[in-house]
């Protein structure tokens, strides 16, 4: 296994990202759920209705605590596995086997090694991982053992995300030239959205962090606080797009993103073709009733463009990110079983999480425009590991060892 410092061959560019791809055909791959929280539960949803169509056979849940895992596996169904290894375990008996990893992003990249070593392929929830190196010890583990390693990244695959870069690609906005981002709830789903809508890899990022004193308010993941991360960057995209990001200090704000091209602009997810006298067109999502559920057709912008929902006749809701979930799901499946590449491997997941870094890394350079993909050995990372070893005890390349014997609280290492 390589160490925390060796990084994988990353590809230059790993934009345009693909389009939303029509339903392959169904093949029952066992799955099974690493964690029983709150996202946990929201994966074993999505895996029930996709096992209700022929995609998938639950095998069991995983989780540090046996009552939830029961719990969890008397809802949805499986078995209940008090530690990752046993339910790796059951998984491993199946050709093809899918595990899904929701657990605190310190566990990622452990979990992932014990599963690709189980020849197990990965559908990993976000960020990847906690530190660069990490990922890329989770990347080259999956190389090494010749499993998949998908990453849950789901703001792209929301179905308006989807419908705006519908509207990008027909050329309606003409060549797009700034992307501003506010993103409030990670850092990593803010540069997904605007490395989706540039349609271009992150080519340099200067970057900016503080940590500021603030009125005590809400805390993402949970509690309060009055002490929270400030974050803000300016990004040059390889085909000349400019971004802006900043995650705000004020989690109230929420998220919003602006697109500016030649010929209109997207204020959130509004369109405006023209200049500030034009009319604004919002978009319509056009749902169906199938008896008890209303299913998502597609969102129009008027007579302008529509983007038709590929998953329609699955049993799905119209929650988006209920139907971003089954994406991730279908990406990973269709790849594992040699029905067509997946979308989101772990190099893109590794990208998304490489440009938050860079502007950790351009911080404690004093805002220096830094080249990418970044290279191993970063310091922002190093400063990582070291806090991750005071935590736990051991460092970060030995996780694998200590998985079953340590308790690893929720927490937010990239964001507040």
């Amino acid at each position: 296994m390589p160490t925390l410092t060796a990084a994988p061959s990353i590809p230059p560019a790993l934009d345009p990202l693909p389009p939303a791809r029509p339903l392959h055909q169904p093949t029952p791959v066992a799955v099974g759920v690493i964690g029983a929280g709150k996202r946990a539960q929201a994966h074993l949803a999505t895996i029930s209705a996709l096992q209700a169509a022929g995609y998938y056979r639950l095998i069991g849940v995983a989780d540090a605590d046996p009552a939830r895992a029961a719990e969890a596996a008397a809802r949805f169904g499986g078995s209940a596995h008090g530690s990752v290894g046993s339910l790796l375990d059951a998984l491993a008996r199946h050709r093809p086997a899918i595990a899904v990893v929701v657990t605190p992003p310190e566990a990622h990249h452990p979990v992932a090694e014990l599963a690709a070593a189980a020849g197990v392929h990965v559908l990993c929830e976000t960020p990847l991982s906690f530190s660069l190196a990490a990922a890329d010890r989770m990347i080259a583990a999956a190389h090494a053992a010749g499993t998949r390693l998908e990453t849950a990244e789901n703001v792209w695959r929301f179905p308006e995300e989807r419908a705006k870069r519908r509207l990008l690609d027909l050329g309606l906005l003409g060549p797009v030239g700034l992307i501003q981002c506010r993103y409030a709830s990670g850092s990593y789903h803010g540069m997904n959205a605007m490395r989706h809508l540039a349609a271009s890899a992150v080519a340099s990022v200067a970057g900016d962090t503080a940590a500021l004193r603030v009125p005590r308010q809400d805390r993402a993941g949970g509690g309060q606080t009055d002490a929270v991360a400030w974050e803000g960057a300016l990004l040059r995209f390889a085909n000349g797009c400019r971004g802006v990001f900043q995650l705000p200090a004020r989690p109230g704000l929420g998220n919003h993103w602006e697109v500016d091209g030649a010929l209109g602009c997207l204020e959130g997810g509004t369109l405006r073709l023209g200049g500030s006298a034009a009319p604004r067109l919002a978009p319509e999502r056009r749902t169906e009733r199938r008896g008890e559920l209303e299913v998502l057709v597609g969102i129009a912008y008027g007579d302008a463009a529509f983007w038709e929902n590929p998953l329609r006749e699955l049993a799905l809701p119209a929650d988006t990110d209920a139907l971003a979930r089954a994406d991730e799901h279908l990406s990973l499946h269709r790849a594992v079983c040699g029905a067509g590449p997946a979308d989101y491997p772990g190099e893109q997941g590794r990208a998304d999480l490489a440009a938050v870094l860079a502007i950790h890394e351009s911080s404690l350079q004093g805002g220096l425009g830094l080249a990418m993909p970044l290279p191993a050995g970063l310091a922002h990372d190093r400063a990582l590991h070291a806090a991750y070893e005071r935590q736990f005890g051991f460092p970060p390349e030995e996780a694998a060892a200590h998985l079953e014997r340590t308790a690893f609280p929720p927490s937010y290492p990239l964001t507040r």
